[in-house]
């Protein structure tokens, strides 16, 4: 029942998304390529939670040998570089969490909740490292934002 409740929601959100990072052109003609460090920082500071679609957790890559990082840091360069989000990077598993203790048959009583494939989650955080420090040494966010900014409260 939760099943047929969710696909009924959710028919018309399965259209294929593409983040078009042509848009930034500037950014990326401007910034450095990502280097191993780069990978190896954003795979730390990323929290080991539930994986997504690949079933591929963060201690996998947390102990990956220098030459598989050198090949992930060569792909998403390549990525950054045409402008390509990776289709499986957004490929999502939900899961349907209950929101109380209500009963569980109720579809209406349940959150839906992606989980992301972990190296989409790796590209993504170099993505966004990115242009938090365009944005910043750029002076092009509003003393006023607070809100997803370092050391900056809401």
């Amino acid at each position: 029942m939760v099943e047929n409740e969710l696909r009924r929601n959710t028919n018309e959100l399965t259209t294929e998304w593409t983040i078009n990072l042509q848009n930034i052109r500037n950014i990326r003609n401007n910034a450095l390529p990502f280097n191993n460090l780069d990978i190896v920082n954003s795979i730390r500071s990323l929290k080991n939670r539930a994986p997504g679609a690949s079933g591929i957790r963060k201690p996998y890559f947390s102990n990956l040998p220098p030459n598989i990082i050198s090949n992930i840091c060569h792909l998403f360069n390549c990525c950054y570089a045409v402008g390509i989000y990776p289709k499986h990077f957004k490929t999502a598993e939900i899961i349907m969490i209950p929101k109380s203790s209500t009963p569980t048959s109720n579809p209406e009583k349940y959150r839906p909740i992606s989980l992301l494939n972990f190296m989409g989650k790796v590209f993504a955080k170099l993505i966004n490292n990115k242009l938090i420090k365009h944005f910043e040494n750029n002076n092009t966010m509003r003393d006023t934002q607070h809100g997803f900014r370092k050391k900056r409260g809401t």
